[in-house]
């Protein structure tokens, strides 16, 4: 497809109205709200573990000596820690929100274009996309 094609395209399409595509994206959010809460439940519920082993050396340093926190510094064991342990949290988080949005996009698409089938989140599509 080249570029006079497409323009040739784009000047026979019929102009786009406003009313209808806001009409279609209210019917849509009436069609999946409860899956973009459900996406929302399951993005927390499953990133809580994350933070939990985030913080968790923080609460064992304050627990074992509780004036670690009094100083303007941290001690450098903790700092080497983190710095080996905080990236591969973040990349952890980051991938579930990710997928999980992905799930929540493909459910849009599959009320969007009438499709029958199941909300299923943590499935691979085996179709092609």
């Amino acid at each position: 497809m080249d570029f006079t094609h497409v323009s040739q395209r784009i000047s026979e399409s019929v102009p786009t109205e406003f009313g209808s595509v806001f009409n279609r994206s209210v019917e849509l959010f009436k069609k999946v709200w409860l899956q973009g809460f459900l996406t929302l439940l399951l993005t927390f519920l499953t990133m809580i573990p994350f933070y939990i082993l985030i913080y968790a050396p923080m609460l064992a340093m304050g627990i074992s000596d509780p004036e670690a926190f009094e100083h303007n510094g941290m001690p450098p064991m903790f700092v080497g820690i983190m710095i080996l342990v905080m990236p591969v949290f973040s990349i952890g988080v980051m991938v579930i929100g990710l997928c999980l949005n992905a799930a929540f996009l493909r459910i849009c698409r599959k009320y969007d274009m009438d499709e029958m089938g199941r909300d299923d989140y943590f499935s691979i599509s085996k179709s092609p996309i």
